[in-house]
């Protein structure tokens, strides 16, 4: 239903690119596709270069997208070594992943790190309130 959150929903890269673009200003109101003025700026400012918008996307790219529209902060230290599933991170990632621990965005699951695990929507919303309110103060 289009007025249905369904929070155990799996979240697509459609999802994603349309709420940090919704965050950065941009109207998609009446984009058709839905995603597509997202999708366009997301391109556009390099947060993603990939087009699958209706494909479940894993845990570590989401990270690496709002690592982007973060201005991809450098961050000392490997805050991932903790986590059992560390070593599963993808090398383009990784410091997208230990820029997120160490600010608070992830905390890991019962299982780690998950980082090519799916994300439903109630996670991403998580997500999105600790960008908002404790990465980017908004």
């Amino acid at each position: 239903e289009g007025d249905t959150f369904s929070p155990r929903m799996a979240t697509t890269r459609g999802m994603v690119v349309t709420m940090l673009a919704r965050l950065d200003g941009v109207s998609t109101k009446g984009s058709d596709p839905w995603y597509k003025a997202g999708m366009e700026w997301a391109v556009r400012n390099g947060i993603t270069t990939r087009t699958n918008a209706n494909s479940p996307i894993a845990r570590e790219e989401i990270v690496e997208m709002m690592w982007k529209f973060a201005g991809a902060p450098f961050v000392r230290g490997d805050y991932l070594a903790g986590f059992p599933d560390a070593n599963k991170v993808s090398a383009s990632a990784e410091e997208a992943m230990n820029w997120a621990v160490a600010v608070g965005l992830v905390e890991g699951t019962g299982n780690g790190l998950e980082p090519k695990g799916e994300t439903c929507r109630d996670e991403l919303a998580t997500l999105f309130m600790r960008l908002c309110t404790d990465v980017l103060d908004l």
